[in-house]
């Protein structure tokens, strides 16, 4: 009898113009929080959909509790006890939280009808198992993302699952969710439940993992005891090389102000923000989650509708109602959620990267086809974006390419202003220093940066000066050099250290 309670062997799996794996290997004992680590492109997220039969492998075998199977499918998966929770939110946002976490498996009573009060009583027991204050009556909708992600989670623990496959399962909650979800894992690793932990936090890999596995290239490169590696051996496994370690920004900004915003309000969440960035300014929005940032951001780019307040590019005043408005005045914005908000992902890089200009790439109704991809190819080529990939659909781009894809599409229409939502999160180490390094150029261009990031240490290592939002509101507008991450948390939280 083997040790292992799920094996993955010799995977392979391509797209499209893609090697997506190459000969994978995954092996995962009982009771094990075991991390599947790799670059944005790696293969990771592909391998553990084809282990829930999410994707078929061209090749390979999967090997379950001593069964060998060459083909998995999810309705299988869940019967062989795996569950998984994705990195995308996949609760139906209309439907309550009960009816989330028993969604194709709900009770019901006599003649086949929905046992409503049983759905609900379910629920209500499990989410009160694990500690978790939530309403299993409200929609999921109604919910911030760090909610979502434990209802998500939820929903796998109603299933009994044996082995459950976490995708950067940390991504957009708040400090005390995240020590919930982590004693909800020492729990069920107690309980000799399997726990495929992806992430690119190397602290979490760290403080909860047993074994590591790493993919480079689509490739498994090492499987190694956590407790025997390193940081820098592991960022090392991942890229191939070593990583350098960044400096902050050290090139001074202009004078001239590209953005200026002046008494903005929206509701409850924007109050009287006021703000400027200057030429080649990189000006970071820090604060904790519901404090208002990506609001600011999608109320200047005429996503969400303004009660009052004015918004002026190179010194012209625009009436921002919409991104239509937004994109004409010269801003270019990168939301949080690239994959819904951003990208079209059925799309090709080269079409996500021209949306923005038709007036250059369309004449008489039809595509220009050159100009087309001369113009896409240019901008690519700006944020290092691998010609490989143009063709590709950008669904099945790794984070980090979405991003440059992103980026390349506001180049291409050479927007004065750029607003990044989180433009890290997600994205693996090497790749995040690549971002940063592009945004560094960005700024020594000419391009004034609004940049929101929940990784106070990104946003020390990027911008000029930090502006801290709490409810809604400015509390503190601060030179970088003065700050310490400590001091900058302390304004976050509303506790003003060194004041």
């Amino acid at each position: 009898m083997s040790d292992y309670i799920l094996e993955a062997v010799e995977i392979s799996k391509s797209f499209p113009g893609v090697q997506a794996l190459d000969g994978a290997c995954l092996r995962i004992r009982t009771g094990e929080v075991h991390a599947l680590l790799g670059e944005n492109g790696a293969g990771k997220s592909t391998l553990i959909k084809i282990l829930f039969g999410v994707y078929q492998g061209d090749s390979g075998k999967l090997i379950v509790k001593d069964r060998e199977f060459g083909a998995m499918m999810p309705k299988l998966a869940y019967e062989l006890g795996m569950a998984m929770i994705p990195q995308e939110r996949t609760l139906v946002g209309h439907m309550t939280v009960g009816e989330n976490l028993v969604l194709g498996r709900e009770p019901r009573g006599r003649w086949g009808a929905l046992d409503r009060n049983a759905i609900f009583r379910m629920a209500d027991d499990c989410l009160q198992k694990y500690e978790i204050d939530l309403d299993s009556r409200v929609t999921a909708n109604s919910l911030g993302a760090g909610a979502q992600q434990l209802v998500e989670l939820v929903r796998a623990l109603m299933c009994n699952a044996r082995v459950i496959f976490m995708d950067e399962p940390t991504s957009g909650l708040t400090e005390g969710e995240t020590q919930i979800l982590f004693g909800i894992i020492e729990r069920l690793k107690k309980q000799g439940v399997a726990i495929v932990y992806i992430t690119h936090r190397l602290e979490e890999v760290f403080r909860l993992t047993d074994r590591v596995t790493v993919l480079r290239d689509g490739k498994t490169v090492a499987n190694l005891n956590t407790s025997e590696t390193t940081s820098a051996e592991l960022v090392q496994l991942m890229a191939g090389k070593a990583v350098s370690e960044e400096k902050a920004c050290s090139v001074p900004p202009g004078e001239e102000v590209l953005l200026r915003v002046t008494g903005l309000n929206r509701g409850s969440k924007v109050k009287d923000i006021s703000l400027t960035v200057r030429k080649g300014e990189i000006v970071g929005l820090a604060g904790l989650l519901g404090s208002g940032r990506s609001e600011l951001l999608k109320c200047i780019f005429g996503s969400d509708q303004i009660d009052s307040g004015k918004i002026e590019v190179r010194g012209k005043e625009y009436l921002i109602r919409s991104p239509k408005n937004a994109i004409a005045a010269g801003i270019g914005f990168l939301p949080e959620n690239r994959r819904r908000e951003g990208l079209c992902l059925k799309m090709t890089a080269t079409d996500n990267i021209v949306l923005a200009i038709p007036e250059k790439v369309f004449q008489y109704g039809v595509t220009n086809k050159k100009r087309r991809t001369k113009i896409a190819g240019n901008s690519a080529r700006d944020v290092d974006f691998s010609p490989n990939y143009m063709d590709v659909e950008c669904g099945t781009l790794s984070g980090g390419n979405q991003q440059k894809a992103l980026l390349a599409r506001w180049l291409s229409r050479n927007s004065d202003v750029l607003m990044l939502d989180e433009p890290t999160n997600g994205i693996d180490v090497n790749t995040k220093s690549e971002i940063h390094n592009l945004i560094r150029q960005l700024a020594a261009k000419g391009k004034g940066i609004l940049i929101v990031s929940s990784d106070f240490p990104e946003l020390l290592g990027l911008c000029h000066h930090i502006i801290v939002l709490r409810d809604g509101r400015i509390t503190m507008d601060i030179s970088n050099s003065e700050l310490t991450e400590s001091e900058l948390l302390g304004y976050a939280a509303g506790q003003h250290m060194g004041a």
